[in-house]
């Protein structure tokens, strides 16, 4: 789904992205306003939580550069 939503934001409301890693881009996310939750358990053996954490952070970078402040961006994510 983390390639799917970025292909066509405009689609979307928001996304639940649990359990893996994030293979798409961010940006779209981020212009088109799609709320996201990450979710992912601490020592998730597949993926780690580092993974979700990276995310978190590159989500919040792409709001950042679309020009969201930090309170809407605390809102969507």
């Amino acid at each position: 789904m983390s390639q799917a939503v970025p292909m066509r934001p405009d689609l979307y409301a928001a996304y639940l992205h649990g359990a893996s890693q994030w293979d798409g881009k961010y940006a779209p996310i981020a212009e088109n306003g799609v709320a996201v939750y990450v979710f992912m358990a601490e020592n998730d053996e597949y993926c780690g939580s580092q993974r979700a954490r990276d995310a978190c952070e590159n989500l919040r970078g792409a709001y950042i550069d679309a020009g969201w402040n930090e309170n809407e961006i605390d809102d969507i994510l």
